[in-house]
């Protein structure tokens, strides 16, 4: 393994992409996240590139970049370097190339989905080291592309999914409000009632114990 992977040994991470970055700090729903993530012990894992693609977001929405400055320098997220010719791992680089059809200097000159790119290449990096990783990404291009490259994608209806089975939602109305206002942060997510997560805030609560 890389010297620079040596800590994740063992450990399952997941790469995050701005875009879902953005909704959940966004709507104040980032401790959410992060606890969610931690409950299925996954290490959380943020580019650089993307780092500074949602702190751009503030000048957007208000008070995102304070909330996102202090969410990324808690305890709870690694920052990954910026990927530069002479400091990047190498595969990392290939990818990057390879999905732009270019070198690395023009490749990263290409801002438009720049985030998912480098996304997707540190996570193939990571998982041909051996790391069981997973990537968080809500475009459905991002989310094809990490599919082309044989990983696990992970979506803000996902997190979801999983914050309801570990019982962060008791209550249904709770639920419907952080979906609101996840949603309100981009118009890519289904209507609440279309999401499936009725039904599995339906399903959890019927297996509850009761008394």
């Amino acid at each position: 393994m890389d010297e620079g992977n040596e800590e994740l040994s063992g450990d399952s991470c997941c790469v995050l992409d701005a875009v879902i970055c953005v909704h959940f700090v966004g709507a104040n729903l980032h401790g959410l996240l992060i606890d969610v993530l931690a409950a299925v012990q996954l290490v959380v894992l943020v580019p650089e590139e993307v780092v500074g693609e949602v702190a751009g977001k503030g000048r957007k929405y208000r008070g995102l970049e304070q909330r996102w400055k202090r969410l990324v320098a808690s305890r709870h997220v690694r920052v990954l370097p910026r990927v530069e010719l002479a400091t990047g791992f190498a595969r990392v680089i290939e990818v990057i190339e390879d999905i732009r059809e270019t070198d690395l200097e023009q490749a990263v000159r290409q801002h438009r989905d720049l985030g998912e790119v480098v996304v997707v290449a540190h996570a193939v990096h990571l998982a041909e080291q051996g790391v069981d990783v997973k990537v968080l990404i809500d475009d459905h291009g991002g989310q094809r592309l990490a599919a082309r490259w044989g990983l696990e994608v992970l979506a803000i209806e996902d997190i979801l999914t999983m914050a309801v089975e570990l019982g962060f939602f008791p209550n249904a109305a709770d639920l419907v409000g952080a979906y609101a206002k996840l949603r309100a942060f981009g118009d890519g997510m289904l209507p609440f009632e279309k999401s499936g997560l009725k039904e599995t805030h339906a399903l959890w609560k019927s297996r509850r114990p009761t008394g």
